[in-house]
């Protein structure tokens, strides 16, 4: 089950409507409400877009839970700032990556080819086609380049054929 923070539940009608009283603009009288970079913003939610390091993020801040809280439910306002806020990410990230003629689209770590064997072999074993991989070895630190089996079970598994 997700959370959608934007469903109406009828749970709010109580509540007094503030997208009338322009929760994003600075208030008229500045003792009010504190600036929005002040320690007096003491309510902060951050919405981030993915998982890892490159996701952008959106901070919303303010001195109460009720003022994040009117934030965060203008709708429109929201719309247009996860829309701006991809369009910049979007360019930053364009700006920063490798070429599209580098190695962007290698996994990291892993040297090219490191999954393909040399002049397309294959082979089998008894569980039938092997995996050939290379790479570094975690406890020698040297290279290796060989086919493995596919067998889940670690105790079945035929033992590798490694290229030399």
């Amino acid at each position: 089950m997700t959370f959608d923070p934007f469903e109406h539940d009828g749970a709010d009608e109580a509540q007094k409507d503030t997208t009338s009283s322009g929760s994003w603009e600075q208030d008229s009288d500045p003792a009010s409400a504190p600036n929005q970079t002040s320690p007096a913003a003491a309510v902060s939610v951050t919405l981030k877009a993915g998982t890892g390091y490159e996701a952008p993020w959106i901070v919303i801040r303010g001195a109460t839970v009720d003022h994040v809280a009117a934030r965060l439910e203008d709708r429109p306002a929201i719309g247009r700032l996860i829309t701006a806020t991809d369009a910049a990410a979007k360019a930053l990230h364009k700006a920063y990556s490798p070429s599209a003629a580098g190695s962007s689209s290698q996994q990291p770590g892993k040297p090219a080819g490191a999954e393909q064997a040399p002049d397309g072999q294959e082979r089998y074993c008894k569980h039938g086609s092997m995996k050939y991989m290379s790479g570094i070895s975690k406890s020698s630190g040297k290279p290796y380049r060989g086919f493995f089996c596919s067998e889940r079970d670690r105790n079945e598994q035929c033992k590798p054929e490694f290229v030399k």
